[in-house]
């Protein structure tokens, strides 16, 4: 018997290691494959991701709508119609964001044509001041004025209009993000209306396919991920509308250029763990330098103030129960996840590395106080 186990553990292992060496002779294959899943697997990765949105006011809808439990036919509209008013709420959220951010986008970008050409002969001329060898690199150099810069830009969003209405392939682009934006969109309307349906369905599959004990660690990871994921979704936008208030008050008060834009910008880069504040940040000095140069210094002091608020107080009150993951990983999850996927990647590799890192972290202390009482 001893026999028969240590030989089913070699041939596990022999496997397992021609399967690594087999990846490793042909990478590029697997990656290539890997991309084509995860392509394929798109519209139902957004549609996960509008689910665990969606379900953020829909739950607060079904627990607070308490007059749909009066009738028994109340009760059988509550579901549809608690998801029917957080779809419109989601959707109301975002028309009221693109409604405040384009305008404003439009105004910024008039702002910097205005200043550029100004911008570019106050830094000639301090290059000029500082050498003579500037100077004469720079001689050469024709700095264009307003009107130019003006017909650069409309000429640049000419091109891009242009190429849009003329490239099959952008077009092609577009309306598959569409389809995939529609497909998952559909498929969260599943999620959300059957959710329980769904967990009752994964119980009754893992229990008769799988040992007991095997089936109730799928159960537990099943519970662990849907608890993580949506933790970690809801606490970032809390956070991030958190920070956005915090920044547009701040910048409110001390009559900082385009604070309201640089409050959406900030509430939008931060779902980009790591890199967003950055982000923000850079394309906030930028837009307040286009305005008035004098009160880029306020901006980056009120900024930066906001961040390490966020960062110390506001960020680990909110995600302290919805991930347990080390700065280092959270770093490798992003990179890999936003190589893979983009933004939508970075969203969600961070919880999966959590639930991986918590599962790993939870069996090793395990072995290791198995040992201890073996020891003893």
């Amino acid at each position: 018997m001893a026999e028969e186990r240590f030989s089913k553990k070699n041939i596990k292992t022999i496997v397992l290691l021609m399967m690594f060496a087999f990846m490793l002779y042909r990478f590029d294959n697997v990656m290539m494959a890997i991309r084509d899943i995860i392509f394929i697997m798109t519209p139902f990765f957004m549609g996960a991701l509008i689910a665990i949105i969606v379900d953020i006011p829909m739950k607060w809808l079904e627990k607070n709508l308490r007059f749909l439990q009066r009738t028994p036919f109340l009760r059988k509209i509550k579901r549809p119609l608690s998801l029917s008013l957080a779809f419109i709420i989601v959707i109301a959220i975002i028309t009221v964001l693109l409604l405040v951010i384009i305008p404003e986008v439009s105004g910024a970008v008039e702002s910097l044509i205005a200043v550029i050409p100004e911008t570019l002969r106050a830094l000639t001329n301090w290059l000029s001041e500082q050498s003579d060898k500037f100077s004469e690199n720079l001689a050469f150099i024709e700095v264009p004025n307003q009107t130019e810069v003006k017909s650069y830009y409309e000429q640049f969003i000419q091109y891009i209009l242009g190429g849009i209405s003329n490239s099959p392939h952008i077009i092609s682009s577009a309306a598959s993000g569409i389809t995939d934006i529609f497909i998952g969109a559909v498929f969260a309307v599943y999620m959300l209306f059957s959710k329980e349906k769904i967990k009752a369905g994964f119980r009754v599959f893992s229990n008769t396919y799988f040992k007991p004990a095997t089936s109730f660690k799928m159960q537990k990871v099943f519970t662990l991920s849907t608890r993580i994921f949506s933790d970690f979704i809801g606490g970032q936008m809390l956070q991030s509308a958190s920070s956005a208030i915090l920044t547009g008050l701040l910048l409110w008060i001390f009559r900082t250029p385009y604070s309201t834009l640089i409050a959406m910008l900030v509430f939008i880069t931060a779902f980009v763990p790591i890199f967003g504040p950055y982000i923000s940040g850079a394309a906030g000095a930028i837009l307040v330098f286009s305005a008035d140069s004098s009160m880029v210094p306020v901006f980056l002091l009120v900024f930066l103030v906001v961040q390490q608020i966020s960062g110390s107080v506001i960020y680990p009150r909110i995600m302290r129960n919805a991930i347990h993951l080390p700065s280092i990983w959270v770093l490798v999850s992003v990179t890999i996840g936003g190589g893979l996927m983009g933004i939508v990647g970075m969203l969600f590799f961070v919880p999966l590395a959590a639930i991986i890192y918590q599962i790993l972290e939870e069996d090793i202390q395990k072995k290791q106080k198995a040992k201890l009482v073996k020891n003893e």
